[in-house]
């Protein structure tokens, strides 16, 4: 056979191509296989621009800074002999501009054109992702100038955002594989191919046989493998569900149908395109006059914003010393409660006041301090002889050097009281009257 090379590139090898444009590249080849071409096409020579800055550069450059680049026609891996006659794009090729174009400072945003039926697998989805993280350094779009079909749309709809004329189309979001049998011409000819083979599965492509069971399943679970990552690709690109992207099943969308499910951005011309995105990167410089007012407006803002978080911190301060307030005086009163109303100041009632009212001591501490406190004794009551002639003994009279008496002879509710007053004074000098 004429063409190994470019038979197993379309037959029996996964494809993400529009069913028309397959058609169209078989017939392509039908033609170099049957030897009614001779002449080889000439390899068309990549483009060459001038940028607005007088430089060369192999994508168009607009004044407004956008960096056109081109994704036209069938997309293979590799180029070929067949782009004159079918038209091809390879991935390779799309891949080295979108790098030029990430780093030239004269391209402020990317535009990818679509123009495309699909292609190949091979390649597809590392340029995908190589747009898709181009996103990060620079604006990347895409307009469909008209079609972004299977392997086309892969591309298309990895840039941030994607818009298409009235008349174009997307979609097609699936994955096919070829299969030639020409069991039956050979026979005719008078052709008959014996394989020799190693292993089941060796010879299950062969043009020269009709496609077994097992081929056949194992070429539908690849197809439906390729499919999946397609799906989840478009999802990614797209931010909308696998499921939704699924629900397809590979059909084509027009224009207002892919914007409403989400599969495009908008409809709008190459020219309306390239100005929404030429405005989307352009940079404008700020006079001084209007720098310096900027610089002003922007320190009141900060002044304001410096001035409500004071009164909002200010609140908060408030609010929390209020309730702070409240807290504490409850735990005051519960304080004072528990010394007063213990078992430990019963006959101690001055020191548990002392304790309670003139000093913050907790009430643990305050009713170990009345337990080892003597409690004050008892006044007798009733109108006995003993009461009587005890009111008629007056008490010592005791001054500040104590006149010989020391604080032994004081009553035992005075003992406790001093002993209080010692704790008080932490050490000063205590004057009893």
């Amino acid at each position: 056979m004429r063409y190994p090379h470019l038979f197993s590139r379309l037959y029996n090898t996964p494809l993400m191509l529009h069913p028309d444009k397959a058609s169209v590249i078989e017939n392509v080849f039908r033609t170099y296989a049957s030897g009614l071409v001779v002449d080889k096409p000439e390899i068309v020579a990549a483009s060459s621009y001038t940028a607005p800055n007088g430089t060369k550069k192999p994508y168009q450059v607009t004044s407004g800074g956008v960096g056109i680049i081109p994704v036209m026609g069938t997309l293979v891996q590799r180029a070929s002999g067949m782009d004159a006659m079918s038209g091809m794009t390879s991935y390779s090729s799309i891949n080295n501009l979108l790098d030029q174009a990430t780093a030239d400072r004269d391209v402020k945003g990317i535009l990818l054109e679509v123009d495309s039926l699909g292609g190949e697998v091979s390649g597809l989805y590392d340029l995908a992702d190589a747009i898709y993280a181009a996103r990060q350094a620079k604006p990347v779009w895409t307009i469909v100038n008209e079609q972004a079909y299977s392997a086309g749309y892969a591309i298309a709809c990895s840039a941030q955002k994607l818009f298409l004329p009235r008349t174009a189309g997307v979609g097609s979001i699936g994955v096919i594989a070829l299969h030639v049998d020409q069991s039956k011409r050979d026979t005719a000819q008078g052709y008959v191919y014996t394989a020799i083979f190693a292993g089941d599965k060796k010879n299950d492509f062969s043009s020269h046989a009709p496609l077994s069971d097992s081929a056949m399943a194992d070429l539908q679970a690849e197809i439906d493998r390729l499919r999946i990552l397609f799906v989840d690709t478009v999802a990614r690109n797209r931010a909308i569900s696998p499921d939704l992207v699924m629900s397809t099943q590979a059909g084509t969308m027009n224009p207002q149908q892919a914007v409403d499910d989400g599969f495009a951005d908008g409809i709008a011309t190459m020219q309306e395109t390239i100005a929404m995105l030429e405005a989307e990167v352009q940079v404008k410089p700020l006079k001084p006059a209007q720098f310096g007012a900027t610089r002003k407006e922007t320190r009141m803002s900060t002044n304001q914003e410096s001035a409500l978080i004071s009164a909002e911190t200010q609140a908060a301060i408030n609010q929390a010393r209020t309730e702070g307030h409240r807290a504490g005086a409850a735990a005051e009163r519960e304080r004072i409660g528990a010394i007063l109303q213990s078992e430990e100041s019963q006959g101690r009632e001055a020191m548990a006041q002392t304790f309670a009212l003139e000093t913050d001591m907790d009430a643990a501490t305050a009713k170990k301090l009345l337990a080892k406190s003597p409690a004050a004794a008892q006044k007798p009551t009733g109108n006995t002889d003993f009461n009587q002639a005890m009111a008629n003994v007056t008490n010592p009279k005791i001054g500040a050097d104590g006149n010989g008496a020391g604080e032994q002879e004081l009553s035992p509710e005075a003992q406790a009281e001093a002993m209080a007053l010692r704790i008080l004074g932490a050490g000063k000098k205590v004057l009893l009257k």
